[in-house]
């Protein structure tokens, strides 16, 4: 066997295990805690991507996620988006019920600038909600805003700005919104909104957020069904284009307010949510493929001071 076959299985060798250690952690497996409900989706571009997430359940009830986005798409990228998850897993099984979404953050900062010069920059957000007090706290580094389709039917948007880790002005935003049961948190990489159509057109902002308005809650399935209806419209939108850019979307519902680790509305918090299958979408996000995403003109409240 020629040097020039055997560099080229070792590449192969090399791609098939990077691309097996991605899956696995970007697959992700949905969480159901009392209170709370956790389902992802994670696609790459190619073999490997720079998007990660994860969801854990902390000691004293919490809930902890994150997702994280590292420019570009090839194994660099992929060897920090697992170096940053694992950070992260780590930290949040040392620090237990001391985890707060900024002492993650900030040891996650602290390991990725030890690590050296990799040459890319990464946004993340790192979210807790408390499903005793209703709270969902964050911490941002330039990550697209996470979104809140509240129970009524409202949506708002999270302001934590931030800048991306590894850049120049790297800087950590935080936030804090109170959440009532039916509340949804919805959170992506901004490889969703750049999606490119069909028509030559981006998914975008205003296109996802009218989703979130229209979504109608499904009890146990809430979750997964809007996962899949968001699924289905990206389909929808983009028949024969392909996508451009990894894509990573976390949804978590606030389901009811906890006392001494039971759903105080009585449901069983054992219960296993219900699989909605990706062909059975909600009627009201078959419009949004006739949304004009123009550009949003809407102002942003400032970033709250604490």
């Amino acid at each position: 066997m020629s040097r020039d076959s055997t560099q080229r299985d070792n590449d192969h060798r090399e791609r098939d295990a990077a691309h097996l250690a991605h899956q696995r952690l970007t697959a992700g497996a949905a969480l159901r805690v009392p209170g709370v409900a956790i389902t992802g989706h994670s696609q790459t571009v190619g073999p490997v991507g720079g998007d990660w997430w994860l969801a854990s359940a902390l000691p004293d009830g919490r809930v902890f996620f994150a997702v994280g986005d590292v420019t570009g798409h090839d194994l660099a990228a992929a060897f920090m988006a697992c170096t940053a998850r694992g950070i992260v897993d780590g930290a949040v099984r040392v620090l237990g019920a001391a985890a707060t979404p900024a002492r993650v953050m900030a040891t996650l900062d602290a390991a990725l600038a030890s690590l050296g010069e990799l040459g890319r920059e990464m946004t993340c957000v790192i979210l807790v909600l408390d499903p005793v007090l209703g709270r969902l706290d964050l911490a941002s580094a330039g990550h697209p805003f996470p979104l809140v389709r509240r129970a009524r039917g409202t949506l708002d948007v999270v302001v934590a700005r931030g800048a991306p880790l590894g850049s120049a002005t790297s800087a950590m935003g935080l936030a804090r919104t109170e959440l009532q049961p039916g509340d949804l948190v919805f959170v992506s990489t901004d490889g969703l909104a750049d999606r490119a159509g069909d028509d030559g057109r981006r998914f975008g902002e205003r296109r996802l957020r009218r989703l979130l308005r229209d979504h109608r809650p499904a009890q146990t399935t809430n979750v997964h069904r809007l996962r899949a209806d968001i699924l289905a419209a990206l389909r929808g939108f983009a028949t024969v284009t392909a996508a451009d850019d990894d894509l990573t979307m976390v949804v978590c519902e606030f389901r009811a307010h906890v006392m001494d680790g039971v759903e105080s509305r009585g449901e069983d918090p054992g219960a296993v949510p219900e699989v909605c299958l990706d062909h059975d979408v909600s009627a009201a996000f078959a419009a949004a493929m006739a949304i004009d995403d123009s550009p949003d003109t809407a102002k942003m409240p400032p970033s709250p001071a604490w």
